[in-house]
């Protein structure tokens, strides 16, 4: 990812997101990045943006505006509820957070590493390509099979192309990936501040260094070239020690 053309891509989608009065946010690497480097990270191969799930339909409108800007935008096929926007090789991942209770809850779903995950992911990523959208045979996999698919979902109505997506997103869902949730507490999402980004206003978590914390550790501002989002993030592990004493308190209540 290009720093210059990050830039001038994250600048073009703070400007529509802006426009259409969408609550988001800075998260994950490109926050971390932003509050410890003052840059992206130069390993880091996306953006990361948060919002609400109740902005599901500013959104839509707003990734109409920025398809007609030449972005190609289409739901996530690992978060659920995101949406993925990408323009000059400048990939943007933007997670939905469901609010319940005291907590800011979204999924991951993962591929397993079988034929059908990988089929699935493959042909849900196919069914999600935009019409317009330009492709290169030499980055695809299969790329005789691929474009040949590509042709037939480009050739269908979009409400077809839209329902059978659902049916590849829901197998993929239930035998063709693992599920993780990511669980924050709400006051970090609910209780924003601004900080300033290449020169741009961006709202962020007020607790800055303590959400930072709680997502990366207390040594957050120590640079991990190898660190793990599905293993590390504190979020993560924060709902599989949920999920683990969930458990126990079920298996106790079973118990004679």
């Amino acid at each position: 990812m290009k720093e210059e053309t990050a830039i001038k891509v994250l600048k073009q989608v703070k400007e529509v997101f802006d426009e259409h009065g969408i609550v988001y946010w800075l998260d994950q690497g490109t926050l971390l990045g932003a509050v410890r480097d003052r840059k992206f990270i130069p390993w880091d191969h996306d953006i990361d943006l948060g919002t609400w799930q109740d902005n599901a339909a500013k959104i839509f409108s707003a990734c109409q505006k920025l398809r007609d800007k030449g972005f190609n935008v289409r739901f996530s096929e690992h978060n659920k509820g995101g949406v993925d926007i990408v323009k000059e090789e400048v990939p943007i991942n933007i997670s939905s957070y469901r609010l319940i209770g005291d907590k800011a809850i979204t999924k991951w779903f993962l591929r397993k590493r079988t034929v059908v995950g990988y089929a699935t992911e493959h042909l849900l990523a196919i069914l999600s390509n935009l019409p317009y959208e330009e492709v290169n045979p030499q980055n695809l996999k299969a790329p005789f099979i691929t474009m040949n698919l590509l042709k037939i979902s480009k050739a269908l109505p979009s409400s077809w192309r839209m329902q059978l997506a659902k049916i590849v997103r829901t197998i993929y869902e239930k035998i063709g990936s693992r599920c993780v949730e990511i669980v924050t507490p709400s006051h970090y999402y609910t209780n924003l501040s601004t900080i300033t980004f290449y020169e741009m206003e961006f709202k962020v978590p007020a607790e800055t260094e303590q959400y930072l914390t709680y997502k990366y550790g207390e040594d957050w501002d120590v640079p991990k070239r190898d660190w793990d989002p599905n293993e590390e993030d504190g979020a993560v592990i924060h709902a599989n020690r949920q999920l683990l004493y969930e458990k126990g308190v079920r298996m106790s209540m079973r118990r004679p």
